[in-house]
């Protein structure tokens, strides 16, 4: 096997971000201050006169950023009790839907069946503050069915159900303005009786502690990481950075946006783990250069010893990768001492080759970091899926890969 060195300490000039959003709204930059050596030819030319006029802005008013022709307009979320129990019964039926009482366990009058063939309950409801909600469906399905809720014309979640019995299903988080509104649940696939619907206000969102440490969780934080961090804050809750993720250095996505807005995202995303991570590497520090962009990199990781990242392309065992180990202990092995615990039975082929892979990725980002350019750093994303090799081995040996990766970096 190869052996390749590790950059110990990298993990200093990164932040560590699940994820970062993007959406359509202001240009808005970070102001570096480092003067990079520059590539002689700027791809950038054409957007220059944008990141000079915005990386001199200490703090951006929304009414500087945004013009009013695009403005969001958010509504006033107004927190109050509120709970009502809508009898299915009680609402307008589908053709070939009829009020029940067969089943046992139904609350009132009965119960509604069967919903079925894409057929769709229209729950008709009077909302009385504009807040977020839970809503809670109480059916059976006397065929395993999936069925999707919606709020006017937005899809606001879908379920499946393949219990025979009158079962709860609760859905958090959906937001209704005050007014009149008219929910629909659709069966779109087997069948679906319903006894009753719940809509209660939800305090969970306002319950969660949204406050962030203005100190990084590494001490050990760079000066520009410090920087970028203390930026990030600055805004949180008040602005959102849009970002853009571009597929190659042509920027034709960043292109597009310029067209429309006459402006450009605050972060550009790509991807590592691909056969191009050297031009990947070059694109995002002229991003950084040119234009005062944050630099955001996803890490495309195709399971160690394979061509894809999948979880059903790849027999890869995670599981086996550290078990009974210490992560953060296997993350400070030399590439000769994992080598030597491998030939010894101690440390797992699968752990020697996620070793690897890291300090290979680390060659990526060293550059970024010894030209004093902070990243978003983005590895192991959508893990909650299971689609990814990362994220199919579950949560135990997701976490363990996770401090694999950050202590090692």
């Amino acid at each position: 096997m190869n052996h390749r060195s590790r950059f110990s300490g990298f993990r200093r000039w990164t932040i560590m971000a699940a994820s970062v959003t993007a959406t359509a709204c202001g240009f808005l930059f970070f102001p570096s201050g480092i003067q990079n050596p520059a590539p002689e030819q700027n791809p950038y030319g054409n957007y220059s006169f944008l990141a000079g006029t915005a990386s001199d802005r200490n703090a951006l008013a929304p009414d500087e950023v945004i013009p009013e022709e695009r403005a969001v307009t958010l509504p006033e979320i107004r927190q109050k009790p509120i709970f009502e129990k809508i009898e299915a019964e009680s609402c307008k039926l589908p053709d070939q839907v009829s009020i029940q009482t067969a089943r046992a366990g139904y609350s009132d009058a009965g119960y509604i069946g069967t919903l079925q063939n894409m057929q769709t309950l229209d729950i008709p409801l009077q909302i009385h503050a504009a807040q977020h909600y839970k809503i809670t469906i109480c059916a059976a399905a006397p065929q395993p069915a999936e069925a999707v809720l919606s709020a006017g014309d937005t899809a606001c979640t879908d379920f499946t159900l393949d219990v025979n019995d009158f079962t709860r299903i609760t859905c958090y988080g959906i937001f209704l303005d005050d007014g009149a509104q008219t929910l629909h649940l659709q069966c779109t696939s087997g069948a679906l009786d319903i006894d009753y619907i719940e809509i209660s206000d939800d305090t969970s969102l306002h319950d969660f502690n949204y406050t962030l440490d203005p100190t990084p969780c590494n001490p050990q934080a760079s000066p520009e990481t410090q920087k970028l961090y203390s930026f990030l804050c600055q805004h949180w809750g008040k602005q959102i950075l849009t970002g853009q993720y571009c597929a190659d250095a042509g920027n034709q996505e960043l292109n597009l946006i310029y067209q429309i807005t006459g402006q450009l995202p605050a972060i550009r995303f790509s991807m590592l783990g691909t056969s191009d991570d050297r031009q990947q590497t070059d694109d995002a520090i002229d991003w950084s250069i040119y234009t005062n962009g944050i630099v955001g990199l996803m890490w495309h990781w195709n399971a160690p010893g394979s061509d894809s990242v999948y979880a059903d392309d790849t027999d890869f065992d995670l599981h086996n990768a550290l078990r009974h180990k210490d992560p953060k202990k296997v993350a400070l092995l030399t590439p000769e001492q994992a080598q030597t615990e491998y030939e010894r039975g101690i440390l797992s082929e699968e752990a020697l080759l996620l070793l690897q892979d890291i300090d290979e990725t680390a060659q990526s980002l060293t550059r970024l970091r010894n030209m004093h350019i902070p990243v978003l750093w983005r590895p192991l994303y959508e893990a909650g899926g299971g689609w990814y090799w990362w994220g199919a081995a579950g949560q135990d040996a997701y976490v363990q890969l996770w401090e694999l990766v950050y202590e090692r970096l």
